[in-house]
């Protein structure tokens, strides 16, 4: 009977150790902010809000924000440009299914990354600030590479505002 009791309460202990262990997913997600972090990128757990096709009204999602923020702002730039991965009334076509609200040229590279992961990009701002990509972090340790290449080529174009 003490063996009984003994097993009982290991099992109680280790399950309680296994339930605050992160999953796989997180530990995933946690390599790939600590890489963005490594490479020069601000993350933030945040919220962003997405215009409907007409523009009349806003969704909030629930998203992780990748933010190249800018060494000099830019002071030419009034209000904040979005991209959004579907189209929004008046906004110009990027690239197949990507609409932003001012013409903006991409390199090969960059179009093809926005479509290649349309499903997890939710949006990017481009602000006098930073550049930001929001996204659900379904990607690997190369998506941060490329993210961070499409962040540099966004910031540094120049005469769009």
């Amino acid at each position: 009977m003490t063996i009984l009791i003994v097993v009982a309460i290991v099992a109680s202990m280790l399950g309680s150790i296994l339930w605050l262990m992160p999953s796989k997913r997180d530990q995933d997600r946690m390599k790939l902010r600590l890489l963005a972090r490594k490479s020069q990128l601000g993350v933030q757990l945040t919220h962003i809000e997405l215009p409907d096709k007409w523009d009349k009204s806003t969704t909030k999602v629930k998203v992780t924000a990748y933010h190249k923020f800018r060494i000099n702002k830019l002071k030419a730039l009034d209000h904040e440009i979005g991209i959004y991965p579907y189209e929004v009334w008046k906004h110009e076509k990027v690239t197949d299914n990507w609409y932003s609200a001012m013409p903006i040229p991409l390199s090969d590279k960059s179009a093809a990354l926005l479509e290649n992961k349309m499903d997890a990009f939710k949006a990017i701002q481009i602000t006098k600030d930073a550049v930001s990509l929001y996204w659900d972090e379904r990607g690997d340790e190369s998506d941060i590479v490329a993210i961070q290449s499409l962040l540099n080529e966004l910031e540094a174009i120049e005469g769009l505002y």
